[in-house]
């Protein structure tokens, strides 16, 4: 469990810097982080929980060195940058394997839907494990007894 934060923070710094900033700005008084791992790997649907560890935000910043005066510098110095910038839309990209922020300019209507999502065929839905589907006539077959019992009282 020792080398597993370190390794996440390695790797994921970022997500994990933005979540105790999210925290931050909440004013949580707690922040839990949940450890899940495949059943088997290969199967990308099933999991297990691992551990949860939780942390105080502020003390969670101070282990990650996350710096809230240099976060808020940050913030600053990309509404400054935007602000210089003529009427537009734009995108904020970060580079994935460096520490570089990126703006570009895109056209107007960019990001915009104008076509209807249509279901997935049926033979191309996720179906669930036979274990997952008895349960879950289990789960209704009980929901009725109990709603007959509820009327049969009344």
């Amino acid at each position: 469990r020792g080398a597993v934060l370190p390794n996440e923070l390695k790797n994921n710094g970022n997500k994990l810097a933005k979540w105790t900033a999210q925290a931050l700005l909440a004013n949580a008084d707690m922040m839990k982080i949940g450890f899940v791992s495949r059943v088997h790997p290969r199967d990308h649907f099933n999991h297990v929980m691992l551990s949860v560890l939780g942390y105080k935000p502020k003390d969670f910043a101070g282990q990650i060195n996350l710096n809230t005066l240099n976060m808020w510098g940050i913030v600053k110095s990309i509404v400054d940058l935007c602000m210089k910038l003529s009427e537009g839309k734009y995108v904020l990209v970060k580079d994935p394997s460096k520490p570089q922020v990126r703006i570009y300019e895109v056209p107007p209507d960019a990001f915009e839907n104008d076509y209807v999502e249509e279901p997935l065929p049926e033979d191309e839905q996720v179906k669930p494990t036979e274990e997952k589907a008895e349960s879950a006539e289990v789960s209704v077959a009980n929901e009725a007894e109990d709603k007959k019992a509820v009327e049969a009282q009344a």
